[in-house]
């Protein structure tokens, strides 16, 4: 009976135990899925999480309207994605890379100003090393050398490098917070997904704006002079009309003002361009400093400026403009062991509701100048419409177009003189000296008198001499055989140059180059410099004819016994003839001190091994005292007028 009761109790207390095992199994069991489901709802809501900043930054990516907040946005996306309350972008601040200066900077709810900080002994210096940095807790213990991280009391530091498309690091974007953060491991791919889009994005930005800095530069240079940094003729013209415009519509009243330096080509002459272009640049800053801040100043080319005086008369213009004048003749300029003053020539003209047209207004100014120049420089001339010295100069500018117009239509035409040996059997038996004439609009022939002057005046004049060479070498080219002008004793032809031709550099490529052409034999080509231009161009007139002599061509100085130091350079200058200008010769008969002056030119010659030749020969009785005199060949009507260069004949 005990031991029934004893089995009964023994599956009743191994049932208990079972159940027992079976409630703590279910127990468990249910412990194990409520933390499953804990876990798997944090592993939700941080998919979530990750999810919603993907998809902004996605966003951000697509709308243009965000680009301005772009940076920030990201950092606002960063720090909530990893529950931080610091963020920042930096970028290298030298190109060393061991400094960061930050580009935006969230601080809790708001963004701070941004700073500049060494890498050196700091996390991220870990990042730009390539190294994501993801410190969950002690990290200012971790980098003790940190002040920065120390004094914030940071715990957690996450960053990742810019690495831009192109391959080139800019930086790096970081994370932190005062307290330890355990972040999801997947969110170190995400920071990089960040990093890798702030650069692209950063990339962009910089490759915009230097575009913006290169289309800023084109503009400047567009519009500014390259040496000076002052405004150039367009963009003065472009303020011009602007101001035409006020004047004519609003009645306001401006001053022109037409600037042209004194003496400036000595100094190029004496020193050299550097020289010049150095004068220009020092001049420039004190006629800014000269004028006032509305007015505008501008280099208009070479050694010219203009100035616009806004709203003022034409009597507070000529004070401005007075200013100007003696800041130029105060100015020193200082070249190596030389110390230059130079002067300028001023044409002032009124902008008023009268004025015509911008063309006009620079037209007068320009006249007013020279004539400012032509009373005797370092003044000022006011323009109006009555003035007769304007009115003179107006015409020299209807030459100057005249002379242009004739040049493109390919209106002028050679003539030539003979030159006659009276004394020198081996002189050339043709010799002949070419003259240039143009013909006007109607066909009619203008003497070089009516149109030389203005070319040499306006810069023209080089262009028209290498027109002569080119026709004169052409014509002798076609019109006579080979083996005539290959004997140098048998041919001769002399063409002018003027000093402007002599003092540019171009001039004898150009005339070895146009030999070459035509296969012209350089020793039948004499080229005549006048004695002035040769005296007053003297390096450059020396250099040119040495150059020339040693391909063969010949010289003569024509004009000879008009200048002060006559003899005195011509033993300087290697020239084959000398030519006696032609006022000794018209009263010969009865002037004995002419006579005397030419006798001592031929002595001079001849002890020089110089050939001399007499202009403006016009009869008999000139001729028989010339030879007396010992002139060796003569040129003037008595032996021949100037003609039109012959009709071209076949060989």
């Amino acid at each position: 009976m005990i031991a029934g009761s004893f089995n009964i109790i023994l599956i009743i207390l191994v049932l208990l135990i079972l159940l027992l095992i079976v409630i703590i199994k279910m127990y468990n069991q249910k412990k194990r899925l409520v933390t499953i489901q804990s876990d798997l709802k944090q592993e939700i809501e941080n998919r979530q999480r990750v999810e919603r900043v993907l998809t902004d930054l996605a966003r951000q990516s697509l709308d243009s309207s965000t680009k301005e907040t772009f940076f920030n946005d990201c950092l606002i996306n960063l720090a909530n994605l990893f529950s931080a309350k610091y963020a920042f972008i930096g970028l290298f601040a030298n190109q060393n890379k061991n400094r960061i200066k930050t580009f935006a900077v969230l601080a809790g709810n708001d963004f701070v100003d941004n700073f500049e900080y060494s890498l050196k002994n700091t996390p991220c210096q870990d990042v730009i090393n390539l190294e994501v940095e993801l410190i969950s807790c002690n990290a200012a213990e971790k980098y003790p050398h940190d002040e920065m991280l120390i004094q914030m009391g940071i715990e957690s530091y996450f960053g990742a490098p810019l690495i831009a498309p192109n391959g080139k690091m800019m930086g790096l974007v970081s994370v932190m917070d005062e307290k330890s953060l355990y972040p999801d491991e997947n969110l170190a791919p995400i920071l990089q997904i960040f990093a890798n889009r702030i650069a692209i994005e950063m990339q962009r930005k910089q490759e915009e704006e230097e575009l913006h800095a290169m289309a800023n530069q084109l503009s400047f240079q567009a519009s500014h002079d390259s040496l000076t940094g002052l405004i150039n003729r367009k963009e003065f013209e472009q303020r011009m009309l602007q101001v035409h415009e006020s004047a004519v519509k609003q009645q306001a009243q401006h001053g022109l003002c037409y600037m042209d330096l004194d003496q400036f080509k000595i100094v190029n002459d004496t020193c050299g361009h550097m020289a010049g272009d150095e004068l220009l640049k020092q001049l420039s800053i004190n006629l800014k400093h000269a004028t006032r801040s509305s007015d505008t100043l501008a280099r208009l080319g070479g050694d010219e400026f203009g100035v616009i005086f806004y709203d003022c008369p034409i009597n507070t213009s000529e004070s401005l403009a007075e200013k100007l004048l003696n800041e130029v003749k105060d100015f020193r300029f200082s070249w190596k062991d030389k110390v230059f003053e130079i002067g300028v020539s001023i044409g002032l003209v009124p902008i008023d509701e009268h004025s015509l047209n911008v063309y006009d207004l620079l037209k007068a100014a320009d006249s007013a100048c020279y004539v400012a120049k032509d009373l005797g420089r370092n003044r000022i001339h006011i323009y109006s419409e009555d003035d007769k010295d304007i009115a003179d100069r107006k015409g020299d500018l209807d030459w100057v177009t005249k002379i242009k117009h004739a040049i493109v239509e390919d209106r002028f035409i050679l003539y030539r003189q003979p030159i006659s040996s009276i004394k020198d059997e081996n002189s050339p038996k043709k010799h002949y000296e070419i003259l240039v004439r143009m013909l006007d609009e109607k066909g009619q022939i203008l003497p070089p008198g009516s149109f030389i002057q203005t070319a040499e005046r306006y810069n023209l004049i080089y262009e028209l001499d290498c027109l002569v060479i080119s026709k004169c070498f052409s014509f002798i080219s076609k019109y006579y055989s080979k083996e005539e002008f290959g004997q140098c004793n048998q041919l001769l032809y002399s063409i002018n140059l003027s000093g402007q031709s002599l003092s540019n550099k171009k001039m004898a490529t150009f005339i070895e180059d146009k030999l070459s052409e035509y296969n012209i034999n350089p020793y039948i080509i004499c080229f005549e410099i006048t004695e002035t231009s040769a005296i007053s161009n003297f390096t450059q007139a020396l250099n040119f004819i040495n150059s020339m002599k040693k391909i063969g061509c010949c010289f003569a100085l024509d004009d000879f016994g008009t200048g002060v130091c006559s003899y005195a350079y011509l033993k300087n200058i290697p020239v084959n003839y000398l030519k006696i200008d032609g006022n000794f010769i018209k009263e010969l008969s009865n002037e004995e001190m002419n006579k005397a002056i030419i006798e001592s030119m031929v002595n001079i010659a001849g002890i020089l091994q110089i050939s001399t030749i007499a202009e403006w020969v016009e009869d008999k009785n000139q001729l028989d005292i010339l030879k007396q005199l010992g002139v060796d060949l003569i040129q003037g009507y008595y032996i021949g007028k100037p003609e039109p260069l012959p009709e071209l004949k076949k060989h």
